[in-house]
């Protein structure tokens, strides 16, 4: 579905080069925002089609939203056609023959529910056009039992990184609180670190990323920061983290066999959200932007 946050990114992507005149969007999109809301955009993105914007107004899907946006072809792939589908192909299996590549393919909340994701990526890899572009707007974190999945950041910058022809133009959080927060995603190998994200309500991943070449994906599979940073012995900072880690250990290990209960309720207490270092408010890895 297209929701206010994604519907706002999709009209920023223009202004950033992002081309939507053949568009793919994996699932027809119900439109989730509001009139007043749609003005707002209009306002704020002048060169959005406004009779579009119009008939959008009150739809059920987002077919005219996207028109707005400059779809001139506009294909809808769906494992059933229950919402009338153009291209009827479940995402578990790969595609067999690539008719059409896309200026855009979007994915405005798919990817969770299918279980055979590397296969999923490889055709969304797939269906983009070298300059084209891939965005999805997907659950990250506090969507347990939405979908099979909820995906962190770094799933994404390993995917769509120089390797497999990409660039990461734009990777965004959005929480989903009484007040809506955007934060900017570092990426872990340049901001030298990477941390579990502990929070009191959903969030939300933008992502856009470009196609700069065409590249067979994953000739080697994608390995985390931290196990990578683990692994390199040549590492000069690997050895100061692991002797701060092993001090702290080390304590812990020794509250344990002296006060366990309390040892345990200090454990918990750091890795929480009250930490700055497990939550949003780590600035290393999170740029508040809104």
């Amino acid at each position: 579905a297209l929701e206010n946050e994604s519907a706002q990114l999709l009209a920023l992507a223009i202004k950033e080069g992002a081309q939507f005149n053949r568009l793919l969007t994996i699932g027809r999109q119900a439109l989730l925002v509001s009139p007043k809301e749609l003005d707002l955009i209009l306002k704020n993105n002048p060169s959005i089609d406004k009779s579009y914007i119009n008939k959008s107004k009150n739809q059920k899907y987002a077919d005219n939203f996207f028109k707005a946006l400059g779809a001139n072809e506009l294909d809808v792939m769906d494992s059933s056609n229950y919402e009338c589908a153009s291209i009827i192909h479940d995402l578990n299996l790969p595609l067999k023959k690539i008719n059409k590549k896309y200026d855009l393919v979007f994915d405005g909340g798919s990817l969770e529910h299918i279980f055979n994701i590397p296969t999923a990526i490889k055709n969304y890899i797939s269906l983009v056009k070298s300059g084209g572009r891939f965005i999805a707007h997907l659950p990250a974190n506090n969507h347990m039992g939405h979908g099979f999945y909820q995906f962190s950041p770094e799933f994404f910058q390993r995917i769509f990184s120089t390797k497999n022809g990409f660039t990461i133009e734009k990777l965004i959080l959005v929480e989903y609180g009484p007040i809506k927060k955007w934060f900017e995603v570092k990426d872990s190998y340049k901001s030298g670190t990477t941390t579990h994200t502990i929070n009191k309500y959903p969030i939300y991943m933008y992502i856009q990323a470009r196609k700069d070449r065409e590249v067979v994906p994953f000739n080697k599979w994608p390995v985390q920061y931290i196990y990578d940073k683990m692994w390199d012995q040549n590492n000069q900072s690997q050895t100061k983290d692991s002797a701060f880690k092993s001090f702290g250990a080390r304590i812990k290990r020794n509250l344990l066999n002296i006060i366990p209960r309390v040892a345990r309720s200090i454990d918990s207490l750091y890795h929480s959200s009250l930490n700055p270092l497990y939550s949003l408010r780590n600035k290393r890895m999170f740029k508040k932007i809104k």
